[in-house]
């Protein structure tokens, strides 16, 4: 029986090439996965305001902004489904079946990306909600739990009066009794954050005490 010789530059070169493909595959991922990002920093703020224009129009209300851009939301983003998925890249990052096509979800917290893919889960949703709102000059906060235990994010706005509204902007709906919002749900804090990342715990709010 042939014993055949161990080559060391061909084990060196298989080597090489194997940390190439995968250096180059976490590279590609990597830059996919922050491409949302890419895309707001050079047109986001282009692109929010011309949604923004299209949409909402010249109100000078809070409330038909709100309103709008919820609706518009509502008649246009769809929501990437766990059973809907077709390949993950990372995390729930990847390919879905979404309206019988196959379309590519990044999660994102601006809203330019939430209007040019039109795909968007709870949390997109209410930073998309926040984005426009602060754009148009309202004061809007995004709210979750934490720890994560009830898995939904929604979103708060003050309209002109300084009166604070709660919405879902997933489900296009205006929360009138935060109390009940909540009822059922294993919550133990609720933290509201705005645009510039500070918090706060407004879990009273929501939570009556005993």
């Amino acid at each position: 029986m042939m014993i055949r010789k161990f080559d060391k530059h061909l084990f060196l070169k298989s080597y090489f090439f194997l940390i190439l493909g995968i250096f180059l595959t976490i590279f590609l991922i990597f830059a996919l996965v922050s491409y949302p990002h890419t895309y707001d920093f050079f047109v986001g703020d282009r692109v929010v305001k011309e949604h923004i224009s299209e949409v909402v129009g010249d109100t000078n209300s809070s409330h038909e902004t709100a309103l709008a851009i919820m609706e518009w939301h509502h008649e246009n983003v769809r929501y990437p489904l766990v059973e809907n998925k077709k390949y993950l890249f990372a995390g729930s990052n990847g390919l879905y079946e979404v309206d019988n096509k196959t379309r590519l979800f990044l999660r994102s917290n601006s809203a330019s990306w939430v209007i040019k893919t039109e795909l968007a889960r709870c949390g997109e949703s209410a930073h998309y909600f926040m984005d426009v709102m602060e754009n148009k000059g309202y004061k809007s906060r995004v709210i979750r739990t934490e720890p994560l235990s009830w898995d939904h994010v929604w979103a708060e706005y003050y309209d002109e009066r300084g009166n604070k509204i709660v919405v879902d902007p997933s489900a296009n709906k205006v929360i009138l009794d935060k109390n009940a919002w909540v009822a059922g749900k294993d919550i133990t804090m609720i933290i509201a954050t705005d645009i510039d990342g500070n918090k706060e715990d407004i879990t009273k709010e929501y939570l009556e005490e005993s």
